[in-house]
């Protein structure tokens, strides 16, 4: 649904006047349901790795240049997930200001491996790389709006903006806080296990192990391709 369908749908299901137009529209009632709406897409973008906002980042190190900046729908950072390709190792990171004063003012400086910290929306590399490496992590896009034309952005500002979330989730919370906002009775419960739902349908999950020392092994009848093997 886009935003002039999800603000119908709304404005049936708590019995109101349905409208013909959103983003524009003079009505009090309609601009309160459009700001809602905003503010919910803007929170739920920052409740869960939702996979239609999972993006990848990759930067090229430049020699004596230690900062770079982040993608401009930049949310936030996904933590383990940040690698130098370039040496197949993970970076070193992300390092806290005492730990990065530590080590840009102490006695042991220089290393193999590039530390990291997100400051002053950059990438902030330690020590200052000589040369060009491939760096990349994932991270939260801010963006949760997709437009006719295939863009992105962070809101809706026209009715045909569709939110990348589910619809009766958004339905659903739109409502719980148009209920808010007016004082009337509202069901958190139901808002909350639909969100439980969405969360865990929105991506697949891996197969935890409960046993003692579980765990994927290297070489297994499971990662050996089909052949012909002479015996040792």
């Amino acid at each position: 649904m886009n935003l002039l369908e999800l603000t119908r749908q709304l404005c049936f299901e708590v019995g109101i006047a349905a409208p013909n137009q959103v983003a524009s529209s003079q009505d009090p009632q309609i601009q309160q349901i459009y700001a809602l709406l905003n503010r919910f897409g803007r929170d739920l973008s920052r409740q869960y790795v939702w996979q239609e906002l999972d993006k990848e980042y990759l930067l090229t190190t430049v020699d004596g240049q230690a900062g770079y900046a982040l993608p401009a729908d930049w949310l936030r950072q996904i933590e383990g997930t940040e690698w130098d390709r370039t040496n197949r190792w993970p970076l070193n990171g992300p390092k806290s200001a005492q730990e990065w004063q530590n080590f840009k003012s102490g006695i042991v400086y220089a290393g193999p491996r590039l530390r990291f910290r997100i400051q002053g929306n950059q990438v902030v590399l330690n020590p200052t790389p000589s040369g060009a490496s491939i760096l990349s992590m994932e991270y939260v896009s801010s963006h949760w709006v997709n437009a006719l034309d295939n863009s992105t952005k962070d809101k809706c500002t026209l009715d045909s903006d569709t939110p990348v979330f589910d619809e009766s989730l958004m339905v659903e919370g739109l409502k719980l806080r148009w209920n808010k906002a007016k004082g009337f009775a509202y069901d958190e419960k139901a808002y909350n296990d639909l969100l439980a739902i969405c969360q865990a349908q929105n991506k697949s999950a891996p197969t935890l192990s409960l046993s003692q020392g579980g765990g994927s092994v290297l070489l297994s009848n499971a990662n050996i391709p089909d052949g012909n093997w002479p015996g040792a």
